[in-house]
């Protein structure tokens, strides 16, 4: 390690040992739900060394080459390419990976522009079949997701600054390496930040996530359910907007098994700008729509508020994803909330420009809130009455951790949870998420009021200069830093992982790291056999959100 490096390590310990000694941790715990019990590592795992779910200074700054720590799962192959954006879906041969175009001033020249399609026949050496090149698929950011009874694949091009230039791109993957383009073009009124298929994929229902009702009124804040029934000819078949001050920012959306109740989330960021003042976000939640009028295809289709809930165990809003899951036979939602006290208010992460006042760490993590995300458990049997059950949560996440990992140089969201997949989204017993550089985490679920970790992968760091089509690129600071970001370098984004092959296998993308597939064990799947038994799969070993046909 060069003296700068090791100075700038001695400086970050000295701040952290201060914070401590200056602020007590809170004596009890504002989070909710418990803390997930430490997975078991094997003999030849190399184990993270500090709390869990952290990337400790020490191995962020370790001399040699950077090197993934595992507990449980192994690295079986991996496309690394030029990086990797946000949004994932796969189908059991193939995988579908965007790349970040990155935004002005930091233009970084991608060799290799637009959606990766990955062959993944050889899990040990998968490969680039082609790039999907149309408007879309050049920065689909969040946005694509497969119907597999359909062999659809869809994605909405994204840019916040051209709400109205947003086109939408259907394609038929019937031949999983080889996309058909049925459809590309602008569909007035519809926004697909996020969204999801009825199960008959004949409706695509989308939010509009970062859209802002303020700077855009005619299509801020809506939700719109689109009829792909024909895939070449879209068309808007309803959209639902309210004027309740409360609901507002939609992000993640998720509808029912028989199409009939969505399921949305409240509060996208933690503060809007409306003419230059900064306005906190004050509701963080979810709401719930009867939509079953547009599943039935009525005539001039209402949709109906059925409930909405909130909670307020941290003073940020940045919900992210929902996921139905059923485990047991009840309904749940997970929901992905991305920031916490650190993550958006303190700021302590560099290279990422906030229009927000700075707050010190200390003075965040004095609130006895969650200094970062994590995943909420909702259960949604009354969908008129939902109710927090519990959480898939780490030791970092704790609020009498914050100050302990309040000086860690973290990017973007942190040690937070971006999306979460379950092994069978109708009789769930795993959910792996992607906990950024917390890395990818798996949870064995049966017991709903008390999960436990069962394992983790965290790539290695790339180094001083984040990949081409890596959103680092993004969040590198533009007023002169760079030099400074770069430095802070020292860990990857674990972002979407999916189950494969049955649920023994894990592929995920990290910003750096780009395309990678896991696996479990040996002796992981011989002390966990009834996690891993045999259950009923289609779709070469997938279990899509609402199940076989």
């Amino acid at each position: 390690m060069h003296s700068g490096a090791r100075l700038f390590v001695l400086a970050l310990i000295v701040m952290a040992a201060l914070a401590a000694s200056a602020v007590q941790a809170p004596p009890t715990s504002r989070g909710f739900g418990p803390v997930a019990s430490r997975a078991q590592c094997g003999d030849g795992d190399r184990p993270e060394s500090g709390l869990q779910g952290q990337t400790t200074l020490a191995e962020r700054f370790a001399s040699g080459p950077a090197r993934a720590y595992n507990c449980n799962l192994e690295l079986v192959g991996q496309y690394t390419g030029e990086g990797a954006g946000v949004g994932f879906a796969i189908t059991e041969r193939c995988a579908y990976v965007p790349q970040w175009l990155v935004p002005l001033p930091l233009v970084s020249v991608v060799k290799n522009p637009g959606l990766m399609v990955m062959d993944v026949t050889d899990r040990a050496r998968p490969q680039v079949a082609t790039y999907l090149r149309t408007p879309a698929m050049l920065h689909p950011n969040e946005s694509p997701m497969i119907h597999h009874g359909r062999n659809l694949l869809v994605a909405q091009h994204f840019d916040e600054q051209d709400v109205y230039g947003k086109t939408t791109d259907i394609y038929d993957i019937s031949n999983c390496m080889r996309p058909v383009l049925k459809f590309s073009g602008i569909i007035p009124g519809f926004i697909l930040h996020t969204g999801d298929f009825n199960r008959e994929g004949t409706i695509l229902w989308g939010s509009t996530g970062p859209v802002i009702r303020h700077k855009y009124p005619d299509i801020g804040d809506s939700i719109t359910a689109l009829d792909i029934s024909d895939p070449t000819r879209p068309r808007v078949l309803a959209q639902w907007r309210t004027d309740d001050p409360r609901l507002f920012r939609f992000h993640g959306l998720a509808v029912s098994d028989d199409g009939n109740t969505a399921y949305f989330t409240i509060g996208e960021h933690t503060y809007d700008v409306v003419d230059g003042n900064v306005v906190p976000a004050p509701y963080q939640g979810i709401g719930v729509l009867d939509v079953s009028e547009v599943q039935a295809r009525k005539a001039n289709a209402t949709i109906r508020k059925v409930s909405e809930m909130f909670w307020g165990d941290g003073d940020v809003v940045h919900n992210q994803y929902l996921r139905p899951i059923t485990i047991r036979g009840r309904r749940y939602l997970l929901d992905n909330r991305i920031d916490g006290v650190i993550s958006s208010d303190a700021k302590v992460h560099t290279g990422y420009t906030y229009k927000h006042p700075r707050v010190s760490p200390e003075a965040a993590c004095r609130t006895g809130k969650p200094g970062w995300g994590y995943v909420t458990i909702i259960d949604i049997e009354d969908p008129a009455r939902p109710a927090r059950v519990s959480s898939l949560k780490l030791e970092v996440h704790e609020p009498r951790n914050c100050l302990a990992t309040a000086y860690d140089p973290v990017f973007g969201h942190g040690y937070s949870p971006l999306n979460c997949e379950a092994d069978d989204w109708q009789d769930a017993r795993k959910v792996v998420c992607g906990f950024a550089e917390g890395g990818v985490r798996v949870f064995d679920v049966r017991d709903v009021r008390r999960p436990r970790e069962i394992a983790y992968y965290k790539p290695p760091a790339v180094g001083r200069a984040p990949r081409a089509a890596s959103p680092y690129q993004t969040f590198r600071d533009a007023s002169g830093l760079t030099a400074r970001a770069n430095t802070f370098h020292t860990a990857d984004g674990a972002i979407y992982p999916a189950f494969a092959n049955g649920g023994r296998e894990i592929w995920f993308t990290s910003f750096d790291n780009g395309f990678q597939v896991l696996q479990f064990s040996a002796s992981l799947l011989a002390r966990e056999s009834e996690l891993f038994g045999n259950r009923e799969t289609c779709f070469g070993g997938l279990r899509p959100p609402h199940g076989c046909p």
